[in-house]
């Protein structure tokens, strides 16, 4: 989904399809449905363009989705369809009931292949639904008998509850039909177990558009194993994440995997470590809610395992006689005792000279029992800062020098890789170990 570009004050920040209806962005985090009050192909057409998933095969209205509540943020009044937009068409306010959303079917719209244990496999791609059995190779399916039973079938087989298809698509598909008259209960949890064809006679105007929510598994949290590594629950079992290969999709992820562990945006960061079975995403936009909502598979690889570096880490104080340090919102905190002209306490660090910020970085980490550290510069008006400064070859923060600052810029940190939490008790230098000093 490609955010929209605003082009007026009361214009909708972005548009997405979220259960399966459409939806419109007052702002980052408020969201509700499009209103189907005059919708018509034209204005799907550029509901599809403007998420940035091509065209539209169809639309259909009278949708109703218990997971989506009743607020109506708009309607689209009037739609040329030549429109690079959908704030450009001509939109309304009105009110509207449940059972009045609006579904849009997009040529981009796409689900990772699937393959279960009758050697079928499932793709929805570009939004035609592909199937590929043990001894074929992969083709559409054709329309030939296909009805709602089918569909919700051939989404489960993806991993979803729902289904939503519209039959007699002409679409750019292979000459070649993979299986058609399709004759399914609707309980079958495997395209492969229902009765079909194989290479039926069928031509491109015979393609089924089909689009799938409702994960039957879900992603359903994330975590940091004490390494740093990021970690999806699936189902019931935790599985390492891998790290997205293509830029924009591992940062859509990092983003929202750090604002689900609760801290601000992220990134993944340069680590080898490798991941042989686990969680692959391979669509993410980074607005989503959580991982959950993002497309992702469970298969066996040889890719990175995830790393995160996230903004708005808070790591609680670690006290070295009167220094203390802690990490709060991902700033490096800095305690310098009360004996101060303006009162002493809390303060931003701020690094004298940045040359030395790994210097500083790398005691303030280890004090708080972590090996290894991400920074960046953090600028705010509102920060009060002491600046820091180490001699060469110091191993604690008591054994550097502070100064208050005027500055606003301070360091923000992100540790990582724990190690032995560090404090000193009657000048005894103390490490936790399991729990215990």
């Amino acid at each position: 989904v490609i955010p929209a570009v605003a082009v007026a004050s009361d214009a909708l920040e972005r548009f997405s399809q979220a259960h399966g209806v459409l939806m419109g962005w007052t702002d980052f985090n408020t969201s509700g449905p499009i209103c189907h009050d005059n919708f018509n192909q034209a204005a799907a057409g550029v509901a599809c363009r403007t998420m940035g998933l091509g065209s539209a095969y169809g639309f259909f209205t009278g949708q109703s989705r218990s997971e989506v509540p009743n607020n109506y943020v708009a309607a689209v009044a009037r739609c040329a369809g030549s429109e690079a937009n959908l704030n450009e068409c001509k939109i309304e306010h009105p009110t509207c009931y449940r059972g009045e959303m609006v579904t849009v079917l997009c040529s981009n719209f796409s689900r990772a292949a699937a393959e279960t244990a009758s050697g079928v496999q499932v793709e929805i791609f570009s939004g035609i639904l592909f199937a590929k059995s043990w001894q074929s190779a992969w083709g559409a399916v054709c329309d030939d008998g296909f009805d709602q039973r089918d569909a919700t079938v051939a989404c489960r087989h993806l991993g979803y509850q729902w289904a939503i298809f519209k039959t007699g698509v002409r679409a750019a598909v292979p000459h070649s039909f993979s299986m058609g008259n399709l004759d399914c209960t609707g309980q079958e949890n495997d395209l492969g177990r229902c009765k079909f064809a194989k290479s039926p006679l069928c031509t491109r105007g015979e393609a089924v558009a089909l689009q799938c929510w409702g994960r039957t598994k879900m992603v359903t949290g994330v975590r940091l194993d004490d390494r740093g590594f990021l970690m999806g629950n699936y189902g019931e079992e935790w599985f390492g994440v891998a790290k997205p290969r293509k830029s924009a999709i591992s940062e859509a992820v990092a983003n929202v995997s750090c604002r689900q562990l609760g801290m601000g945006s992220g990134r993944f960061l340069p680590v080898d470590k490798r991941l042989w079975f686990g969680l692959d995403f391979v669509k993410c936009t980074g607005f989503e809610g959580n991982t959950g909502e993002c497309d992702y598979r469970v298969l066996s690889m040889n890719e990175r395992w995830a790393r995160p570096s996230c903004r708005g880490q808070t790591l609680p104080p670690s006290y070295l006689h009167e220094t203390g340090v802690k990490v709060e919102n991902g700033v490096a905190m800095l305690h310098i005792g009360e004996n101060w002209a303006d009162g002493g306490g809390w303060r931003a660090l701020h690094v004298a000279r940045w040359i030395l910020v790994d210097q500083v970085a790398a005691l303030v980490c280890k004090q708080l029992g972590f090996q290894r550290y991400d920074t960046w510069k953090l600028v705010d008006p509102d920060y009060k800062t002491v600046a820091m400064t180490c001699p060469s070859g110091a191993e604690l923060v008591d054994q550097c020098t502070f100064q208050l600052t005027s500055g606003h810029e301070a360091m923000g940190l992100y540790c990582y890789d724990f190690g032995l939490p560090l404090r000193l008790e009657h000048n005894i230098l103390m490490a936790r170990v399991d729990g215990v000093w």
